[in-house]
């Protein structure tokens, strides 16, 4: 009887009694002390009227309603606090756990959640973890199985194709066609029973009694237009007519069953690439991942039209995942050849796995980070700066370091003020870098791209709160001062120069910029970037002019130095940059 009324313990209707008894005690507290209050006031108002005149009854009437009314607003005030904390009790973790519930639909099955409540909501909290754990489980074996299917169906189509092609040759004898012939049919068997096998899985797996008539369809016409050609063929082995029909059949029979499996080995080496810096964190790239070679594209719906009127930098950030792509190829024992075109459209062809081996700049992909922070001052010794400059291996690409306190550092720093303040007067400029802001933890895992809240040391806020600070700090005087600060605590700022201002020389920069920053990273030197008098093209020149490298294009400038790990950009999903064969 006790538990229900007042419920079980550690459940959240014993909570709401245990509130609700908290609010009935204050209430009744505070209407005890209001009517002694005016008790008392009655009893002084008493002593100064005479109870038997009208003016003396209608004060103490209205000290009394005074009281009453006081009383009431108590209850109410007191009833609406003990709501709103009692919703904002069960609200809150619901919230979570519809957040969490929407990264498990997209996919991520990394997801936590915490509570320190002992009641229903633990519990849902635990099944829910336990859940997510068990889906992960089977994304796992999920992913095995079909790496394993993919395999299963690439070999026999592979060997149908590589013997087929082999009937067209005038030179067999009769007895190596014979042979070919009967391992076409083997492999077509092997397909055929594979085929049946995963369709009786679908069937086991939906409980289904009939299978899908396209499904059946599809088997008769596997049966139709390849094994019994092939089983005629044996009769009629010396008509070569026959021969060229039943390899058009065959291929065109291969080519119609369109079985696409993505070579795992392939989409680890996208995940990596797109690990690659990009101006205002855009990640303006897009894959295509072919039987023996990966495509990189621009993404020009993520390019910058104020700030990269030309799209340089956008070229160079796909020079960077093309070299992440490579040197990922590398660990995975791949050998690779790079095709670029001039529209910039990149080709990395593929040979077949060798042993796989241990890259030191592979294990920095995921570590380097752009660090916008504050620097301590330590100075990068000098042969360390020798050991990057090393990195630089094409002609056509120039990188230079200036030591903090020399003049061109100085002269580059009044460069980069004028470029602050040249962009922070132009409302295209900071109307667009506003478009690629993150104003709080939501906002910013909901497009997993951007400059996060965390690059501006906001704190995560709501966003309307955020979004006013933030831009409120988007100005001139802001910029150049926070920028100051920055400069001053580097060690060093470097140059990177093209000598020719065009996509391909862009995506090879972007290559050599990705190796020196792997290996600054592996050296514990950190950086960010300040291509202001870069993006503002009267400033390259004369900023080129002043350093003596008349004749160069100034295209990437950084600052390096030593500084504490900050927060990671978010990255897009792989399969979002995927473009579909």
């Amino acid at each position: 009887m006790k538990e229900k009324i007042f419920g079980a313990k550690r459940t959240i209707q014993r909570g709401m009694v245990i509130q609700l008894s908290i609010a009935i005690i204050l209430v009744i507290i505070l209407s005890a002390i209001s009517l002694y209050i005016f008790t008392h006031q009655a009893i002084a108002k008493y002593m100064v009227f005479n109870i038997d005149t009208e003016t003396a009854r209608n004060e103490l009437w209205k000290i009394f309603r005074l009281g009453i009314g006081i009383i009431v607003v108590n209850t109410i005030l007191i009833s609406f606090a003990i709501i709103r904390i009692s919703t904002k009790i069960l609200a809150e973790p619901l919230k979570k756990s519809i957040e969490a519930t929407k990264k498990v639909a997209e996919g991520d099955f990394t997801v936590r959640l915490e509570t320190k409540r002992d009641d229903e909501i633990k519990e849902l909290v635990d099944n829910f973890n336990i859940m997510v754990e068990q889906l992960g489980k089977t994304e796992i074996l999920q992913k095995d199985f079909i790496d394993n299917v993919s395999h299963e169906i690439k070999t026999p189509i592979n060997s149908i194709q590589g013997f087929t092609k082999l009937l067209d040759d005038n030179n067999l004898s009769e007895q190596e066609r014979k042979e070919y012939i009967n391992i076409i049919l083997e492999e077509t068997n092997r397909l055929l029973k594979l085929s049946n096998n995963i369709l009786k899985l679908a069937k086991l797996q939906h409980q289904d009694k009939i299978i899908n008539n396209e499904e059946i369809n599809y088997l008769n016409e596997l049966r139709k237009k390849i094994i019994n050609p092939i089983i005629n063929l044996e009769k009629k082995i010396n008509k070569k007519q026959n021969i060229k029909n039943i390899i058009s059949l065959v291929i065109m029979v291969l080519g119609n069953i369109n079985i696409h499996a993505q070579n795992p080995d392939f989409l680890f080496m996208v995940e990596y690439a797109i690990k690659a810096p990009s101006g205002h964190n855009t990640q303006p790239w897009l894959f295509r991942i072919n039987e023996n070679s990966i495509e990189i594209h621009p993404n020009f719906d993520r390019a910058l039209p104020v700030v990269d009127f030309d799209n340089r930098e956008l070229f160079i950030s796909l020079g960077c995942a093309l070299e992440n792509l490579c040197i990922t190829a590398l660990e995975k024992g791949y050998d690779y050849d790079v095709e670029l075109t001039k529209t910039g459209i990149i080709t990395v062809y593929l040979s077949s796995p060798d042993t796989s081996g241990y890259n030191s700049l592979f294990q920095q992909i995921p570590l380097r980070q752009t660090n916008r922070s504050i620097y301590n001052g330590k100075q990068i010794p000098e042969e360390n700066i020798a050991e990057l400059r090393e990195v630089i291996n094409d002609e056509n690409i120039n990188i230079r370091f200036y030591k903090h306190g020399t003049p061109e550092f100085d002269a580059i720093r009044n460069y980069i003020e004028q470029g602050n303040r040249i962009q922070m007067q132009d409302k295209a400029f900071k109307k667009e870098l506003k478009e690629w802001m993150r104003f709080n933890r939501k906002h910013s895992e909901k497009t997993n791209d951007g400059l996060s809240y965390l690059v501006f040391g906001a704190p995560n806020l709501p966003r309307f709160i955020s979004k006013s600070i933030i831009g409120q700090a988007v100005n001139e005087w802001s910029q150049v001062k926070e920028d100051n600060k920055k400069i001053a605590s580097a060690s060093h700022l470097v140059l990177f120069t093209t000598q020719n201002d065009n996509i391909p020389e862009w995506i090879h920069l972007g290559r050599n910029l990705q190796r020196v920053l792997l290996e600054s990273t592996e050296l514990n030197i950190i950086h960010s970037y300040f291509n202001q008098p870069n993006e503002v093209r009267e400033l390259s020149v004369k900023m080129a002019e002043s350093l003596g490298l008349a004749g160069e294009y100034p295209t990437i400038l950084l600052r390096m130095g030593y500084g504490e790990t900050m927060p990671y950009s978010k990255r897009i999903n792989v399969n979002k940059v995927l473009i579909n064969n």
